[in-house]
């Protein structure tokens, strides 16, 4: 990754020790920080003492996987809405999406048809929604969203 950024020496640095390897992540901050954690978790290794830096970072990163699991079931339940309302017309004969135009909508064949484009999105969302999931399991995160999610996505 170094390599891209512009003014840096392209040094190897070995670090022996628990003391020495966690002092050069902290110095890193950010980013390194948590590829720090997910290497001490991959290592069965307990981090010594939780760097304010790190707390903040997971902290950052775990309101953000929230903030955006939010948007995406939001997004989730309006394409959901759509679809059915797009099923529901086959009983009426008509589409009308915004209230204006109106498209024939006869058949369960006519409604798959109509329906492609939000089926196609909400699936879209949904694989989105899983990488959250997985990016909350490895930030730790337990609350009743993630719980709930993980259930109905089969997620373990």
């Amino acid at each position: 990754m170094a390599r891209f950024r512009e003014g840096l020496d392209l040094e190897l640095e070995m670090k022996i020790g628990d003391v020495e390897v966690e002092a050069w992540f902290e110095k890193q901050g950010g980013h390194y920080l948590v590829i720090f954690q997910k290497a001490s978790r991959l290592l069965g290794r307990k981090i010594r003492r939780r760097s304010p830096q790190l707390v903040a970072e997971l902290q950052r990163r775990r309101e953000a996987v929230v903030k955006r699991l939010t948007e995406l079931v939001r997004e989730r339940d309006q394409l959901k809405c759509k679809i059915a309302r797009i099923f529901e017309a086959v009983k009426s004969g008509l589409y009308s999406p915004d209230g204006v135009s109106v498209t024939v909508c006869e058949t369960e064949d006519d409604a798959r048809v109509i329906s492609m484009g939000p089926r196609q999105k909400l699936k879209e969302v949904e694989g989105e929604i899983k990488r959250q999931l997985k990016i909350a399991l490895e930030l730790d995160m337990t609350n009743d969203l993630i719980r709930n999610l993980c259930q109905e996505y089969e997620i373990k």
